[in-house]
């Protein structure tokens, strides 16, 4: 597996799946990540081709957590952006030439 090309320093993410205790015993007493809080990316771990965050926020930089539990943290306008085009034919939107029939 390779680092998906969001995961970087600094980055935020959101935490989409937190059934940490059901997965594994860190040994950690936690805190752990709780779905939908968003931290900051402040390294990665790799073990076996998976890779692990570890997230500022815990302040513990034994603890790591498995990037498929995150997912990038993406502010809404870049969505909106992304699909603007639609709306108002803007640059961004494919262009059909007209031909004659």
């Amino acid at each position: 597996m390779t680092v998906p090309s969001w995961v970087r320093i600094g980055a935020k993410c959101v935490c989409i799946d937190d059934a940490w205790r059901d997965i594994f015993d860190t040994g950690s007493p936690g805190p752990f990540p709780q779905k939908d809080e968003v931290f900051t990316i402040a390294g990665t771990i790799s073990f076996d081709g998976e890779y692990f965050l570890v997230v500022a926020e815990t302040h513990v930089a034994s603890d790591y957590y498995a990037v498929s539990a995150f997912r990038p943290l993406t502010p809404l306008e870049s969505d909106v952006q992304l699909f603007s085009f639609a709306f108002k034919g803007g640059a961004a939107s494919p262009r059909r030439e007209q031909v004659p029939a």
